[in-house]
């Protein structure tokens, strides 16, 4: 597992990533998981593709020894073209699930890995995806 793994909604996620982001209790490489709420019966994420690749995130990073902030997005709330997420614009991500490396300082984000994730065919493909990813 992460050294620190937090979750929050994304009501309250540019709040909790700058929180994050300077905390020294959140060892480096810090990276945010913009990821799909849980059904509160089955405790499976809506998207599919967050189910399959959310397990293999978490192993990558606690392989690298870092710090995970996963970022709850409601369905209504990713899928109403009529209300677009601001995360989508201020974060630079396209779809979920998307992991964004923060960078020096917390502020910048240095870069996004979205569609490859997304495309993910289970936890190992997604834990080798970030692992090669964050060592770039």
């Amino acid at each position: 597992m992460p050294a620190s793994i937090t979750t929050t909604p994304a009501a309250g996620a540019k709040a909790a990533i700058a929180a994050f982001a300077t905390s020294f209790a959140s060892p480096p490489p810090r990276l945010v998981l913009f990821t799909a709420t849980r059904d509160a019966a089955t405790g499976v994420p809506w998207c599919p593709d967050c189910a399959r690749s959310i397990n293999g995130v978490r192993a990558a990073v606690g392989a690298l020894k870092g710090s995970l902030l996963e970022v709850e997005v409601a369905r209504p709330e990713w899928k109403d073209p009529g209300k677009p997420s601001p995360l989508r614009a201020e974060y630079g991500i396209t779809g979920i699930p998307a992991l964004v490396l923060l960078g020096e300082g917390g502020a910048a984000v240095e870069r996004v890995l979205g569609s490859a994730l997304e495309g993910a065919g289970g936890d190992a493909e997604a834990e080798a995806l970030v692992k090669g990813w964050v060592g770039k």
